[in-house]
């Protein structure tokens, strides 16, 4: 015969097989019923700081990783900083640059450069003269001349009253291209002073093949051609007692 089953002693040995579910289980069901009821405020709220915990926690998991990230960009960084400077040396000191001065130049290579510059000074000086045309008269040594602006009665009224050079320059001695580039100079530079009568003494070329004076010719050319031309506006040979012909007054333009 089979055996009788056992009537269970209490209520709560009929419980005792009973397995519950896992925690995890119940609160899945738990806020997944929340949501559904309408109108319920607390349900709400519980929610809304689950989700605020929620970003608050990736927040922190971010940041974190991103702390333990640091220390790993920064070493790389400074490797490939190091890597890339490798051989570089700071300047300053010994290590500083050194300056380097050009070859000397032999005598006759600054002779050359000097003879290039005059020869474009000249040009400069003919080229500037150009723009300034004078009339220029002769009477056996004697010279005049003036600027094709000024009238002769004018000419005739500034060599009437012309006062005592104001400075004087001597040519004697010098070549000819050495001459002009002092005539010019000299002119220039008495006009920016202010000085309107200047005298130039070349000299009455007695020495000179042919009995021509080089110098005169070279102060006549350079005073009514050259660079000296446009601040001269006349000029005439000189009184006896100043060096006749020998030497030229020369009136000179207002700045």
């Amino acid at each position: 015969m089979g055996r009788k089953p056992t009537k269970p002693s209490s209520p709560f040995d009929v419980l005792k097989d009973v397995t519950l579910a896992p925690p995890k289980a119940a609160s899945k069901s738990a806020g997944n019923a929340s949501p559904a009821k309408s109108g319920a405020r607390g349900g709400s709220g519980a929610a809304s700081t689950v989700r605020a915990v929620g970003r608050d926690g990736a927040k922190s998991a971010e940041s974190a990783k991103s702390a333990d990230a640091a220390p790993v960009r920064d070493y790389a960084e400074r490797i490939a900083m190091r890597n890339a400077y490798a051989g570089v040396r700071r300047l300053g000191g010994d290590d500083g640059p050194k300056v380097v001065q050009p070859p000397p130049k032999s005598a006759e290579e600054v002779a050359a450069q000097a003879q290039r510059d005059a020869e474009a000074r000249a040009r400069l000086d003919a080229f500037v003269g150009q723009a300034q045309r004078f009339v220029v008269e002769r009477d056996g040594d004697h010279v005049r001349g003036r600027r094709d602006d000024l009238s002769p009665a004018q000419a005739s009224q500034l060599f009437a009253r012309a006062a005592a050079p104001e400075q004087k320059l001597d040519l004697h001695g010098l070549r000819a291209e050495d001459a002009a580039r002092q005539v010019v100079t000299f002119t220039r530079s008495a006009q920016r002073a202010g000085k309107r009568v200047v005298i130039i003494v070349h000299g009455r070329g007695q020495h000179s093949a042919g009995g021509v004076g080089v110098l005169a010719e070279v102060v006549l050319e350079t005073l009514s051609r050259g660079g000296a031309a446009p601040v001269v506006r006349a000029f005439a040979s000189a009184p006896q007692r100043q060096g006749g012909a020998g030497a030229l007054l020369v009136f000179l333009s207002e700045r």
